[in-house]
């Protein structure tokens, strides 16, 4: 089995910031092959989290970059 290491400085990471929190994509699936993707959220003192949920599995898609970039205009969009 091959393993490949993927490596991303905070500084390098896409940030979304709100008003109650501030989300880092630190790896896309399209740096992991399909099998994951990583973001950091971190929340200001009071703000809710996200409710229990799962994730079904699901077909790997190419990349969440999309609904990331798109979640981030939204954000951005409030916030103006």
């Amino acid at each position: 089995m091959i393993v490949e290491t993927a490596v991303v400085h905070e500084i390098d990471a896409e940030t979304i910031i709100s008003p109650t929190a501030t989300g880092q994509l630190l790896l896309d699936s399209s740096d992991t092959g399909g099998a994951l993707s990583t973001i950091r959220m971190t929340l200001a003192d009071g703000a809710d989290g996200a409710v229990p949920h799962h994730h079904a599995t699901t077909p790997p898609r190419p990349s969440c970059s999309t609904s990331w970039t798109a979640g981030r205009a939204s954000w951005q969009a409030r916030r103006s």
